[in-house]
């Protein structure tokens, strides 16, 4: 059985990705899980300790599923097909978007310290996807950035789109044009 901890984050982050930081409470979460709200603050003293430890977690989890791109010697086309099925994994799962795309799209009454994380988390993304890109000898340092940028921002509107349309195949199209506008 899981840890208390575990449980908490776990249902705490369901509650986010289904309707965001505001989505939840500590009662909520201790009802969801039969234990006394107490001990939901035992663990996590205030709402936004919680919020950014389910937020540091997903990121944590996410950028290790990445990987570093420069260890690989696969092509520019297994990296980004690796990149967008972490993306349609996260969606295809549970059926729910990015945790960090939802916080993201309301981050102006979010807590200033989960507003670090998300920009964290998209920087991250955005250094991974520049260093995926980085063998395009053909591409400079900006066009790389602004590339990455594009495909970031499009993987997570698609995802929102889908979740929002219940339509897995529309990730798969902006996955499959991304990796052509990529890898071209």
């Amino acid at each position: 059985m899981k840890e208390t901890a575990t449980q908490i984050l776990d249902a705490a982050e369901a509650m986010m990705r289904d309707g965001g930081y505001h989505a939840f409470s500590f009662r909520e979460i201790a009802t969801k899980l039969s234990i006394k709200s107490a001990s939901v603050h035992y663990h996590f003293t205030t709402k936004e300790a919680l919020g950014n430890a389910v937020t540091q977690r997903y990121t944590n989890n996410f950028l290790a599923a990445l990987g570093e791109p420069q260890t690989h010697s696969d092509p520019i086309d297994h990296y980004i097909d690796h990149y967008i099925a972490l993306f349609r994994q996260s969606l295809e799962a549970d059926g729910r978007p990015c945790l960090c795309g939802i916080l993201a799209s309301e981050s102006g009454r979010l807590p200033e310290s989960m507003r670090d994380t998300l920009k964290e988390f998209n920087s991250k993304n955005l250094t991974w996807l520049e260093g995926s890109l980085s063998n395009r000898q053909d591409w400079t340092n900006h066009h790389r950035q602004e590339m990455a940028h594009i495909a970031f921002s499009a993987l997570e509107g698609a995802m929102i789109f889908a979740s929002l349309n219940q339509e897995a195949g529309h990730m798969v199209r902006v996955g499959d044009r991304l990796k052509t506008l990529l890898a071209a």
